[in-house]
């Protein structure tokens, strides 16, 4: 592969988005990310999208693209067909595909919470718990043109709402094979373009009865009424019992834990995969109500216990955490305590 500066590109380890500022040999490039300046191996990144001009930036510099919009589309001709995950092509100005917009679609009459991660390789990101309002696209994530070649897994859990509260979970995996993907075409009326798309919950919605325009209109006056009732819904229901028994109360951050690729990795690489880890277990432990839980650093330089300090220290669900001596961790781990 090609790079030159100016290239948007993806670390594949850790999924974060930056560009390059300089060549500096045959095997590694210099990064702008998040104002730092990253020497990267070349192994390590894809080019995320490579039609934008370039223009020199200097450090502290903040990397400008296009803002990802969660603002749902209206589905203009509804069909009640169920609730879809679909995929929207962007092109380049050479009419070739370099990214899909990835929608979840609830073309029925009824609110959805979900849960939503996706598997690149062995690499998992961070899981959005959200609501779904009836007859809308919201979008919930992108894959670049290179991303859809690893074969990626996607992962959804599924409560429909009614007047009744939430219904029993759905799980849903959808494993994308290139050679299929391109056939699975639908027309949605959210798009000027065709999108291509997978079923996650027609016969779920299949249940439900059909209502008269009065039975409508009591449901979303109930809805309404209720609004701060689904918000504590979506974050609090679904952490049933079982998911909250089979939590770990404490992760090992150590870089061998987390990936087998690690000897590749350049030090900002590795703790910049580490922070993503343990900003993923921190927000799974609040969601599943945990009093206490271990975050294990190590010592090493420091480095990555200062950015958990840092981290933890802004976070307004941590109460307390101490890095003190501990029996089993030493001085390698930081108990946290939340709320």
């Amino acid at each position: 592969m090609i790079f030159k500066p100016g290239n948007t590109v993806k670390f594949i380890h850790t999924g974060e988005i930056g560009e390059i500022l300089e060549i500096m040999d045959s095997e590694t490039v210099l990064v702008l990310l998040d104002g730092d300046e990253i020497p990267a191996d070349i192994e390590n990144i894809v080019i995320w999208k490579n039609e934008a001009p370039f223009t020199p930036l200097t450090k502290g510099s903040k990397l400008t693209t296009k803002p990802t919009t969660t603002q749902p589309k209206k589905i203009k001709n509804p069909e009640k067909a169920g609730l879809f995950v679909a995929f929207e092509p962007n092109f380049d100005n050479e009419g070739n595909i370099n990214r899909f917009d990835v929608f979840i679609v609830n073309d029925s009459s009824y609110k959805f919470i979900y849960t939503y991660k996706i598997k690149i390789i062995n690499n998992f990101s961070p899981e959005k718990n959200e609501m779904v309002e009836p007859f809308v696209a919201k979008k919930i994530g992108e894959l670049s043109q290179y991303d859809l070649s690893d074969n990626p897994t996607l992962y959804f859990d599924l409560w429909q709402i009614t007047t009744e509260g939430t219904g029993e979970k759905a799980e849903k995996t959808v494993k994308i094979k290139p050679k299929q993907f391109f056939s699975k075409t639908k027309n949605i009326s959210f798009t000027t373009v065709p999108v291509y798309a997978y079923e996650l919950a027609t016969k779920l919605i299949g249940k439900a009865k059909e209502e008269d325009l009065k039975t409508y209109t009591k449901r979303n006056l109930q809805e309404a009424e209720t609004e701060e009732f689904y918000d504590y819904v979506k974050v609090h229901k679904i952490a049933k019992i079982e998911d909250r028994a089979s939590f770990q109360d404490e992760i090992d951050l150590h870089i061998e834990m987390l990936t087998a690729n690690h000897k590749t990795l350049q030090p900002a690489e590795m703790l910049q995969l580490q922070l993503q880890v343990f900003e993923e277990y921190l927000d799974q432990a609040i969601r599943l109500g945990l009093p206490k839980v271990h975050i294990i650093h190590g010592l090493g330089k420091g480095r990555l216990r200062s950015e958990i300090k840092r981290k933890l220290d802004r976070n307004p669900y941590v109460r307390m955490h101490a890095n003190l001596h501990h029996p089993k961790y030493g001085f390698g781990a930081t108990e946290v305590y939340l709320d």
